[in-house]
């Protein structure tokens, strides 16, 4: 319970504060093509995945996947 709120806290706070734009617009500025970072984004989360508790990493990584989702233009 205590790692799920924290969660949710955290990924108010990257939203508050404008972090997950400053993250897309980081990585947009790296010009990796699509299939690698398709293929980063699909890593991250099977090996973080191991070690912490499934929801609250969904929780965490949602927001700042999002904005990723939409400069790639991955449906």
């Amino acid at each position: 319970l205590v790692i799920m709120c924290s969660a949710v806290m955290f990924s108010q706070l990257l939203t508050f504060t404008g972090a997950t734009r400053a993250v897309a617009e980081l990585v947009a500025h790296l010009d990796l093509h699509a299939t690698v970072m398709l293929l980063a984004m699909l890593a991250l989360p099977f090996i973080l995945f191991m070690f912490l508790d499934q929801l609250a990493l969904m929780l965490v990584l949602i927001p700042i996947y999002q904005p990723l989702l939409k400069h790639y233009a991955f449906d």
